[in-house]
């Protein structure tokens, strides 16, 4: 057993459940519900790990911004960016979706290891002049097809 503090940030239709559960186990000092937080890069920074569970995503930022911070990443393998964000697993942990005894076994490994760091020119390909450049890309690729 690892003493260990679960924090959630932001808000979702299953708190009610998720309160219930925590009380249910007892968990009142060990989790916390923290709710919508307008600025999550504290929390984050201090964070040992920061887990993302989604069973769906557009763009998991979020992801971005924790490796950014240097905060090691374990993320669900869901369609739309974890596995792009990460360079298919190198920069943090997949787990398939829905699987909470994968995502435990990765916890519990990443808390007893230390973190690979990520390559800062890695990340650059997610800055914002980056990103208007790749959308500069497209629209001359399609200026081009439509002419």
């Amino acid at each position: 057993v690892r003493p260990s503090r679960l924090i959630i940030l932001g808000w979702g239709p299953d708190r009610p459940q998720l309160e219930s559960l925590i009380q249910d186990l007892g968990l009142e000092q060990d989790a916390a519900l923290l709710g919508y937080i307008d600025n999550p890069y504290a929390y984050m920074a201090r964070a040992s790990l920061f887990v993302l569970s989604s069973a769906w995503e557009g763009l998991p930022t979020v992801l971005i911004e924790a490796m950014a911070i240097g905060v090691p990443v374990i993320s669900t393998d869901c369609e739309s960016g974890p596995r792009e964000i990460l360079n298919q697993g190198c920069y943090g942990r997949l787990t398939p979706v829905g699987d909470s005894g994968s995502i435990a076994e990765a916890i519990l490994d990443q808390l007893s290891h230390k973190p690979q760091p990520v390559d800062p020119a890695w990340l650059d390909q997610f800055k914002t002049a980056a990103s208007v450049q790749q959308y500069l890309n497209l629209l001359r690729r399609n200026e081009v097809s439509v002419n």
